[in-house]
């Protein structure tokens, strides 16, 4: 699977009510908006309860998140979310429906028990989707570019080709992953959503999300 690739875009064509290229931190009660846009940090992290990233839009609308740091082995993910909500949400009416989010990531993605829900079931996988440059070393079980703890939920698409990925017992994915190397543990569940094969992916014209051998357990 190709890399995905991506050119981090200057202040001026960003949202910068937020900062620019600096760490975004929710470690407090609250809701934190994120607008129609691009947006550029040096990482993300929400650590509470009753913390909620809302990425407000409607269905013409999209908004792009660039996550410039910890591309090191040895840093923190940028991309950390160990308590609260992340996700899509209605900028309009319902009917109008959710933005199209879209996460570009050098570093780490990493989803604690918290209670931790990232997407929304409303709009369905594509609507979240997480591109990563991330490469693990395979032959250190702890380089891990993308980490799912027990019992988080997430809708969306997870395509980080040069990651070593684990899913942990009871994690649910709504939608997909695709990683160098992916590990599942015991009750883990994904659940592919077939929206996903008509998504066109940046890293190519065709789409990454599709499957190419699907077998059915009755």
């Amino acid at each position: 699977m190709p890399a995905p690739t991506w050119t981090v875009p200057p202040a001026a064509e960003c949202v910068t009510t937020k900062g620019y290229d600096v760490p975004l931190s929710r470690t407090s009660p609250g809701i934190t908006t994120l607008g129609p846009g691009k947006y550029v940090f040096s990482s993300l992290e929400v650590d509470h309860n009753a913390a909620i990233v809302r990425l407000e839009g409607t269905a013409s609308d999209t908004i792009e998140i660039y996550l410039t740091g910890g591309a090191a082995a040895t840093d923190d993910p940028s991309l950390w979310i160990k308590k609260g909500v992340f996700k899509p949400a209605y900028g309009g009416t319902f009917s109008e429906g959710l933005p199209t989010v879209k996460i570009y990531n050098a570093g780490k993605l990493q989803l604690e028990s918290g209670p931790t829900l990232i997407g929304t079931p409303s709009g369905g996988a594509p609507k979240l989707q997480y591109f990563s440059s991330y490469t693990s070393d395979l032959s250190d079980s702890s380089d891990l570019g993308v980490v799912l703890d027990s019992n988080v939920d997430f809708y969306g698409a997870i395509y980080a080709p040069g990651a070593a990925v684990e899913i942990n017992s009871h994690a649910r994915i709504y939608g997909g992953v695709s990683g160098k190397a992916v590990f599942v543990d015991s009750n883990a569940k994904i659940h592919y959503d077939e929206d996903l094969a008509d998504v066109s992916t940046d890293s190519s014209p065709g789409s990454r999300f599709t499957v190419d051998v699907l077998r059915a357990i009755r």
